[in-house]
């Protein structure tokens, strides 16, 4: 019992057991009642119907061959450095902590949720105007100097697929109707229409300023402060993004207890 080479053979011998016992359990693949009954419940949700004999063993028969090839890929090593199979994995990691986090929400808590991100829910000012549509620069500078001498507004401007008047438009859908020039244009001119605007009889025409369509004349008529939609009108939405501010926070408090388990190089 005292000879070192004595040890050294039974305690090889004892490796090789286990090594010999962990591969034949790694080799085994295992069809029974509890993995025929979870491939009869995927079939039911996809289909709506239950799994006939024959269907239900066809089912075997490709999870079998996926289970096959899954852990002869994980012997190759092939989910190493895989960006997909990285993403997959910590997505799933992501739907666990959702799981354990979504639980029942209270309606005050929605509310207080609601009033606190009240901007997040307030529709944006918008803006009614009207429009005259040039094609060239200097016949829209020439139109603006004939409507400030008093022409009549109906005989000035050129055919276009553009409306004349715009009612209640937010910055954005002007952007995206004229274009991200016009918009920063239009928003200089309302800084002038609320500091010399003193009432509906000053609305003047001003321009021009240039879109992706060409050049414009615009006066514009009125400003339409944003409001607040009601919660009752967007109740649902506002529990979305609820919970997902909780899933947030949960999954950030879950990454810092998991980050304090790594030590990190930077090289």
């Amino acid at each position: 019992m005292r000879e070192p080479l004595l040890w050294f053979v039974i305690l090889g011998c004892l490796l090789f057991a286990a090594d010999s016992y962990l591969n034949q359990k790694s080799d085994t693949i295992v069809v029974d009642q509890a993995l025929r009954e979870r491939l009869d419940k995927l079939w039911q949700a996809q289909t709506g119907n239950v799994a006939r004999p024959d269907e239900l063993e066809s089912l075997v028969d490709t999870w079998m061959k996926e289970e096959i090839l899954y852990r002869e890929a994980l012997s190759l090593g092939l989910d190493k450095d895989d960006a997909i199979v990285r993403r997959r994995l910590v997505q799933k990691l992501n739907f666990l902590v959702e799981d354990v986090e979504d639980g029942a929400i209270e309606k005050q808590a929605v509310l207080d949720y609601y009033k606190e991100n009240l901007m997040r829910y307030t529709l944006p000012d918008r803006y009614s105007f009207a429009q005259k549509y040039f094609a060239e620069l200097n016949d829209a500078s020439a139109a603006l100097s004939l409507l400030m001498s008093g022409e009549e507004v109906g005989s000035i401007g050129e055919t276009s697929m553009l409306n004349d008047d715009y009612r209640a438009r937010s910055l954005r859908e002007i952007s995206g109707d004229f274009g991200a020039e016009f918009s920063r244009a239009f928003s200089q001119e309302i800084t002038e229409f609320n500091e010399q605007i003193e009432s509906p009889q000053d609305q003047r025409w001003t321009g021009p300023i240039r879109s992706s369509f060409g050049y414009h004349l615009i006066r514009i008529d009125e400003q339409i402060p944003g409001v607040p939609t009601p919660f009752e009108y967007i109740e649902k939405r506002i529990v979305a993004d609820y919970r997902q501010s909780k899933l947030d926070v949960a999954m950030q408090d879950y990454y810092e207890s998991l980050r304090d388990k790594y030590k990190v190089e930077f090289r």
